[in-house]
């Protein structure tokens, strides 16, 4: 039996423990006053009591029942199997009366309410009775109430709920504080100064700033929020750079410099900035490139500032280009002048003149050499139409006749040799045609020449995985020459197509899909050529549709006069008849006016 002075020096767990020992019942959460004033009024009956009651053989467990009462914590008892005497009913003063009412009809088991989201209160930490477990009694003079041990400022446990009622205790949601991201200054503000961009103090979220100004200057000064391009223009590091855009399966794109083709001196093209300036394949875009680092596949482009030769702030999208209007060639394409009195080129402007938007194809003997007839036509092109872009077009070509033509030519080459894989042939027309795309929607003319048509379509074949020709094989073929079109609001795109028939199935077959799609068609024939005829025209089957409308006045009356005559005549005896009027002449216009007397003399 322990003096209340004892009893006082004990922590609240050793009194429990003491309690417990002596088989003195004690309430939860009973105060430290409360416990030992219960002990002290139940120790003489326990005493009693032990002395007449003997040891029972074998232990009793009791345990008590979870409830749904969030009063009652589930404790498990083990009591000793010593019978205890009954103990004297505490006092009123020592109790806590209960208010709860269901308590009174408790079945002696019942699992109502021991469900598996039982949630008993929340949890108060209690103080650690480490420290007391190696301090002798009397060494603690310092009394404190129970839970108030120590001056720290705890913070309020935290548990989580589940079951139906978890969300009847809902803590009040963090509350985020956003605020707009500080506007980076443009560019020359960057090089001017410095300004300082530390956040505030408090942690904030940044969120992205979408400005409201029209135009694209603003991704120009602002760059994207790359803070290094004024360090690299201070630095030089940053250079000029252009090329035509190729867009990949995967959204960005490169810009070709010297091919259509990839090369190395491509520049990458983000997504982001093809997305933003809607570009499309074929674009000529102007920028400021970022050189090519260490690890980098390419140099990159850090901003746009022109497409197509329009200022990126100035750009209007142009309509689609399948949108536009389609008509017959109502102007010609000038070749022949006395500067160019090439016969070749003075038989194409009389007999088969090519006009802005043409679809023409030229059959050719198969040892013709087509490279003197693509050289007379990019020179005389270049000195009478600066305005008209030319695009020459080498599909399975020979690697030493490249360089050769494109020294030779002022046109834009655009080439695949025949020991480049099939998708690059196929890669080299699609983006000679985007190209020409991109400028007729822009009003301007494009002239395109087709060296080989039928190296061409070999490779859309081998793509097809088909040996021989089929229809839908030569549909991305149809689909190139469709690109061959005038436009009612200015614009326009010229297909001119060599092809070699003799002695070549696929070329004959090929020949048999592409001849009713065309609106222009030149043969020079192979058994002229075979006779010595250096340029063997075939004046009875070349044609255009629809040639009056192309032709002057005076070279319609002069075609109203020549073509009886040779109509009398076969090809060779035609073709000698013309040759030696334009012999005896330097232009069109002189046979013109001089006719009559040739005639006669």
């Amino acid at each position: 039996m322990n003096t209340q002075e004892e009893l006082m020096e004990m922590t609240v767990a050793q009194l429990r423990k003491y309690a417990k020992e002596q088989g003195i019942g004690l309430q939860t959460n009973m105060p430290k006053a409360t416990i030992i004033e219960t002990i002290l009024s139940n120790q003489p009956e326990r005493d009693e009591a032990a002395s007449i009651v003997s040891k029972a053989s074998r232990p009793i467990r009791q345990a008590l029942i979870i409830s749904d009462n969030s009063d009652d914590i589930p404790v498990m008892t083990v009591h000793d199997s010593t019978p205890k005497a009954p103990a004297a009913p505490p006092k009123a003063t020592v109790e806590k009366p209960s208010t709860d009412t269901s308590k009174s009809n408790k079945p002696a088991f019942s699992l109502k309410g021991a469900r598996a989201w039982h949630n008993p209160r929340p949890f108060v930490p209690q103080q650690s009775t480490s420290s007391s477990k190696f301090v002798p009694p009397g060494a603690q003079t310092i009394k404190t109430a129970y839970g108030a041990e120590d001056g720290i400022a705890r913070p309020a446990p935290t548990f989580s709920r589940f079951g139906p009622d978890a969300g009847s205790l809902s803590s009040t949601p963090t509350q985020r504080v956003y605020r707009p991201a500080p506007i980076s200054s443009n560019l020359g503000t960057r090089l001017g100064k410095q300004e300082s961009t530390l956040p505030d103090p408090s942690p904030t979220y940044s969120a992205p700033v979408y400005s409201s100004e029209s135009g694209h200057s603003s991704y120009i000064r602002k760059n994207e929020g790359n803070l290094s391009i004024p360090d690299m223009l201070a630095a030089g590091d940053i250079e000029d750079g252009a090329g035509v855009l190729d867009i990949t399966s995967e959204g960005h794109g490169f810009l070709h410099v010297n091919n259509c083709l990839p090369g190395g001196d491509d520049i990458y093209v983000s997504n982001a900035q093809i997305r933003r300036f809607l570009l499309q394949d074929g674009d000529y875009v102007e920028g400021k490139v970022r050189p090519q680092q260490n690890m980098d596949r390419s140099r990159a482009m850090l901003y746009i500032t022109s497409v197509n030769g329009q200022e990126i702030d100035d750009r209007k999208i142009p309509a689609d280009f399948n949108s536009l209007t389609a008509q017959y060639p109502v102007k010609r394409i000038k070749l022949a002048n006395r500067e160019h009195p090439h016969h070749f080129l003075r038989m194409i402007e009389l007999f088969t003149p090519i006009g802005f938007g043409q679809r023409a194809l030229i059959e050719i003997p198969a040892n013709f050499n087509a490279v003197n007839f693509i050289k007379q036509i990019d020179t005389s092109i270049t000195d009478r139409h600066e305005d008209l872009t030319s695009i020459i077009v080498l599909a399975g070509e020979k690697p030493e006749e490249v360089p050769e033509l494109k020294e030779q030519v002022n046109s834009d080459v655009y080439y695949a040799t025949f020991d480049t894989p099939v998708k690059n042939t196929i890669r080299v027309g699609e983006m000679a045609a985007e190209r020409a795309k991109r400028l007729a929607e822009a009003g301007k003319d494009v002239l395109i020449i087709i060296k080989d048509i039928v190296a061409l379509s070999r490779a859309y074949l081998a793509s097809a995985g088909i040996q021989e020709t089929s229809y839908s094989a030569l549909q991305p073929l149809k689909q190139l020459l469709g690109t061959a079109r005038s436009f009612k609001d200015g614009g326009s795109v010229t297909i001119v197509s060599f092809i070699k028939v003799a002695n070549s199935k696929t070329a004959k077959k090929v020949f048999d899909e592409v001849f009713p799609l065309l609106n222009s068609y030149i043969l020079l024939d192979s058994n002229l050529y075979e006779k010595g005829f250096n340029l063997p025209f075939n004046l009875e089957k070349s044609f255009t549709l629809r040639s009056e409308t192309l032709l002057t006045e005076g070279e319609n009356e002069l075609m109203q006069k020549l073509l009886p005559i040779i109509s009398t005549k076969n090809n060779e005896e035609a073709l000698s008849f013309v040759l030696s009027l334009m012999d005896k002449t330097d232009t069109n216009r002189e046979l013109i006016s001089r006719f009559d007397n040739l005639l006669h003399q």
